[in-house]
């Protein structure tokens, strides 16, 4: 999967972003395969809480906000969008 000059091999669960790897945890990982499998979509934090930690998700929200730091710390600030009041999800021009 491509977005820009991300590149994600799902098989090998390797991400790469302007051809140099980027090491990510687990959930980090998890989250941003939730949000490239759909790029155009706002996920709420919700929704993405759900996906990584299934029935505990009403304690993960917040640690929702977590993961998506660690993300923008590693991939750029502008490569997800707060969409305030909502929740997340992929910026096309972050990738540029």
């Amino acid at each position: 999967m491509s977005i820009g000059k991300l590149v994600i091999n799902s098989a090998k669960h390797l991400v790469t972003h302007d051809g140099m790897p980027v090491t990510l945890r687990r959930n980090e990982y998890r989250l941003l395969i939730a949000l490239a499998n759909d790029p155009t979509r706002i996920f709420t934090r919700t929704e993405l809480a759900s996906q990584l930690y299934g029935s505990r998700r009403a304690v993960a929200e917040r640690a929702v906000d977590l993961i998506v730091h660690g993300l923008r710390d590693k991939l750029g600030v502008q490569a997800i969008l707060t969409i305030r009041g909502v929740g997340y999800r992929m910026c096309h021009s972050g990738w540029q």
